[in-house]
């Protein structure tokens, strides 16, 4: 099915790119670090950070194979490129997670998100076996999705901002100035996540103006620039926040 693609599902594709590469430098650039410092966790949350991308993935795809090349991509296809990674990227963000904040209330937590992530594929395997319309439709360049996806979505981005946000608040109460201001960060890159993908879920870009698909796209990439701020503060930067204090 090829879509009579608006301008506005353009901006949703194109928007989803420019989120999707922003997401795999800074991603790979704190995944490298773990060369330096070695500890696991720059590894996991480097690949952590790109592969939460991968709701969105399924866009990036239709608009370049589909609407560019002419080249069919199955709706089937597009449901699970963007939900089959979701479960084992938050293991592997929830196992970083559980490296940066010791003990064994963390340790709980880890084995409760592992056990809900089991949930969580089973579900997917399930209706990609029997009706992937259970997860989603593609009705345009983006999916819609079902009540059932959505209430999964919703648990784990919740799951994954309060991980986030546990990890970034301690490094703000801690440390040396340069540690507390990457922590803030690091709470305001979570806290523009949240609601960037909220917005993103939430509201159908059908009809709307078209600068809300840009706003909330930007508020996403913007996530990810304060996330990468959280690990690679400029000098120039650090100096001139501690000038003000």
């Amino acid at each position: 099915m090829i879509f009579q693609i608006s301008t506005i599902n353009l901006v949703q594709g194109f928007t989803a790119i420019v989120m999707v590469i922003v997401a795999l430098v800074i991603g790979a650039r704190i995944s490298l670090k773990y060369r330096e410092a070695k500890q696991r966790a720059f590894l996991g949350l480097g690949i952590g950070w790109f592969l939460l991308t991968s709701p969105w993935w399924s866009e990036v795809v239709t608009l370049i194979f589909q609407e560019f090349l002419g080249i069919p991509v199955p709706e089937g296809f597009a449901v699970i490129l963007s939900t089959v990674l979701i479960p084992a990227t938050l293991v592997i963000w929830a196992y970083a997670s559980s490296l940066l904040i010791q003990g064994k209330k963390m340790q709980f937590a880890f084995y409760g998100v592992c056990i809900y992530a089991v949930i969580f594929q089973i579900t997917l395997f399930v209706a990609y076996f029997t009706d992937y319309t259970l997860l989603a439709t593609r009705p345009n360049v983006g999916l819609r999705t079902t009540d059932l996806l959505a209430i999964f979505l919703i648990l784990t981005l919740l799951i994954f901002v309060s991980l986030g946000l546990i990890f970034s608040i301690k490094a703000t109460r801690v440390g040396t100035p340069e540690t507390k201001y990457k922590g803030y960060f690091l709470v305001m890159a979570f806290i523009l996540f949240l609601i960037g993908s909220a917005l993103d879920s939430i509201l159908s870009w059908e009809g709307l103006p078209i600068i809300v698909p840009i706003l909330v796209r930007t508020i996403q990439i913007s996530s990810s620039v304060l996330f990468y701020l959280g690990y690679f503060l400029p000098k120039p930067l650090l100096k001139k926040l501690t000038s003000t204090d």
